[in-house]
């Protein structure tokens, strides 16, 4: 099992139980954050941190609950590894954690991209046309107007998504 480097740490992990394996969370982190980092929206009390010789890392892997149990590992705001380990008679597996990304952005619908694609679908309209962009164009930017308001983060998947939609909306539109 390779260990990640630690250009590769996150914030926020997510990991599965395998049934039939004795499953641990084995985790590398800076030496003054480990009492930050959080299981399950639990703190890690129980975890005995092993020195990395040489470094400023420490690493501690921690005994998991039931099987096929979904965990996540988190800290607020120091990125550390975490690999999932499990041993099984003549048996083991160890894969790295799986990221989990926490998406925000700053709201800004004014943009001059966002003020041309108005223009133009304003001509359009104006013309006594119809778009399927230009709708969609300004469903979106009354719901990014709607959560700017409001002070929300949109998630990735939302914001995928709607790239996603978007993109079916201009080849419709273009095809």
């Amino acid at each position: 099992m390779n260990v990640p480097d630690v250009a590769s740490y996150c914030l926020m992990y997510s990991l599965n139980e395998q049934e039939g394996f004795k499953n641990f969370a084995l985790m590398v982190a800076n030496t003054s954050e480990t009492g930050a980092i959080i299981l399950d929206n639990q703190s890690l009390r129980d975890v005995k941190w092993n020195r990395v010789p040489g470094t400023e890392f420490v690493w501690g892997m921690r005994t998991l609950g039931p099987a096929m149990r979904s965990h996540a590992v988190e800290h607020a705001s120091s990125p550390f590894a975490l690999l999932s380990v499990g041993t099984a008679a003549m048996d083991s597996y160890g894969t790295p954690g799986s990221c989990r990304k926490n998406v925000t952005f700053k709201c800004q619908t004014e943009t001059q991209q966002v003020k041309e694609q108005l223009k133009m679908c304003k001509d359009v309209f104006q013309q006594g046309n119809t778009s399927e962009f230009c709708s969609f164009m300004n469903s979106t930017l009354v719901n990014l107007e709607t959560m700017c308001a409001e002070d929300r983060a949109a998630s990735l998947e939302l914001s995928r998504r709607s790239s996603s939609e978007l993109q079916v909306a201009v080849m419709r539109s273009s095809g």
